[in-house]
Order: structure tokens, then sequence, then C-alpha cells
């Protein structure tokens, strides 16, 4: 896993989905000291304040390439193998 992540960067975070990391900004008085990153999860309309020290834990990830993406399309819309008879 990464240890940091960068304003602009696009990730997906396991609960809310596909977001951009809009700022970094430091601990406010209510809160654990420290960083937090801000980010935008347009499709649910959310912003998400996630302590930099919990970035493992909640196992925010990178949006795949073009390339993956383009490549699991793909596999998705071919035919599979036939399965014998004698499958279970």
């Amino acid at each position: 896993m990464r240890d940091e992540l960068r304003v602009g960067q696009k990730i997906v975070h396991p609960r809310y989905g596909a977001g951009t990391v809009t700022r970094v900004r430091a601990g406010r008085a209510d809160e654990a000291p420290g960083r937090y990153y801000v980010i935008d999860i347009p499709s649910i309309a959310l912003t998400v304040h996630l302590p930099a020290d919990r970035l493992e834990e909640v196992q925010v990830r990178d949006l795949a390439s073009a390339e993956k993406i383009t490549l699991a399309l793909a596999v998705l819309g071919s035919r599979g193998a036939d399965l014998p008879k004698d499958a279970r």
C-alpha cells in the first residue's frame, strides 16, 4: 500500500467508491492530531476526511488504468469455455 496520496489523485474508497483527493489538511482541535486527506466522492455527493495514518487500514486504492479496464471488459464480453457435461 502507499504511504501517501497527492492532491488531484483519483482513488477508490472501498466503502464510498471513486473520488478525487482535493486537499490535505491538518487535524482540527476536536480531532486526532495529524494530516487528513479530503476526498470528494461525486457519485454520492460526499466529502470524506480520511486520516493519513489510516490509509493502510482503509485500503484506498488507485483507479484502474484505461488498459486494464479495456482488458477486463474484453474478458467479460467474451464467451466462456464450455464445461464438461459431468462438471458440478
